[in-house]
């Protein structure tokens, strides 16, 4: 089938068969422990003139979509709508304009079998350009792709088992840098951050600002009791080099993602390590293709961790703390899964003065994306 042959005419990314492999056995596993579970996935290749889709679901047979199109325009879309998203004073219709045809291209297509399987929770395997598109911002002309589904990404590093259930009580950590770095400026709400997270969110974490957030304090958390991290430093992404991308420990000093491995940093205990200051930031220009997005949260898992929440651009204001203390404080008193718990926090802010507040703008609830475990 055509599907088929434009994932071999990818097998540049060999892990897509991976990924399919272990998406269809975490779907088969998630619906045998909850046949409740209304769970589909949704894989995207691109080439140079289609888009492929893939819907799979636990229980019925695939269905594919191919649809031509120029996959120059599509990159130079995806770079138009990356641009307006990260500035929260950019038009929000015009803004609106570019989300609705990215989801003529991507949902629609598929969306009146998403609606036939009555579908809840959306698993997303997207490749290529498409792995900067926040598609929880998505847009239908009336809502946001995430008001109508809780949505998660794969990639071929999710490889835990989906029997066992997920851990009930969050013990958390959370760690930062506010202090300007090398050239980078002051991340000046990570102090207000931290406190949010760890203390009004009723989670009752232990929180580790700037000094008092080394490597040593890192390595010591990796190795007690908690089963949450939250990171909120510069992290710098290095196109095409994921091994010199580094994120800033509180001291200053560099944690470069080639380090993890090296030193084998496990996060084993973790169903979730959260970092809420990267940037993909486009770097590779009109040639870029995510990876570099996809690489932290494949490392972090690939060392153990059941899953990871990153940001695809900085949010540089207080609601980030705002929308961090939603998310934990609902997953604490709720024990909801992860992925519904950030859908919660993003609808919020959505729904916030009827739509018509800035915070409703997609720049400041978009960008957070979760990848691996979603329950």
């Amino acid at each position: 089938d055509q599907f088929a042959k434009d994932k071999a005419y990818r097998q540049g990314e060999s892990q897509l068969e991976m990924t399919e492999t272990n998406l269809q056995k975490a779907m088969t596993q998630v619906q045998q422990n909850d046949p409740d579970a209304r769970i589909a996935a949704l894989q995207y290749v691109v080439t140079e003139n289609r888009l492929s889709i893939l819907l799979s679901t636990p229980n019925n047979p695939p269905i594919a979509k191919q649809i031509e199109f120029d996959g120059k325009s599509l990159r130079s879309q995806v770079f138009t709508v990356r641009e307006l998203l990260s500035d929260p004073k950019s038009d929000r219709d015009i803004l609106k304009k570019h989300l609705q045809s990215l989801h003529t291209m991507l949902i629609t297509p598929i969306a009146e079998d998403l609606n036939a399987l009555k579908t809840k929770t959306l698993i997303l395997v997207p490749n290529d350009v498409l792995r900067y598109i926040p598609f929880a911002a998505l847009y239908d002309g009336k809502r946001y792709l995430v008001q109508d589904y809780t949505l998660t990404l794969f990639n071929e590093a999710v490889k835990k088992d989906f029997n066992s259930k997920p851990a009930k009580i969050w013990k958390l950590a959370a760690m930062g840098l506010s202090l300007p770095v090398e050239n980078l400026p002051a991340l000046t709400n990570v102090r207000e951050e931290l406190d949010a997270v760890a203390t009004k969110s009723g989670m009752n974490g232990k929180s580790y600002l700037n000094e008092a957030f080394t490597r040593v304090v890192l390595k010591d958390a990796l190795r007690k009791n908690y089963n949450v991290l939250h990171l909120a430093s510069h992290f710098e992404f290095v196109a095409g080099r994921p091994d010199a991308s580094r994120f800033f420990l509180g001291d200053k000093s560099s944690l470069y993602l080639g380090d993890i491995a090296r030193e084998d940093m496990r996060f084993d205990n973790f169903s979730l390590v959260t970092f809420s200051a990267c940037e993909t930031g486009l770097g590779g220009g009109l040639d870029a293709d995510g990876r570099d997005m996809e690489s932290l949260g494949a490392l972090v898992q690939n060392q153990g961790a059941r899953a990871v929440m990153a940001t695809l651009w900085k949010v540089e204001d207080s609601s980030t703390a705002s929308l961090m203390e939603m998310f934990y404080r609902v997953r604490h008193n709720n024990k909801l899964a992860k992925a519904a718990s950030l859908r919660k926090a993003q609808l919020k802010f959505i729904k916030r003065g009827g739509g018509k507040s800035v915070l409703a703008h997609p720049y400041y609830w978009a960008p957070f994306v979760l990848m691996g475990d979603w329950r």
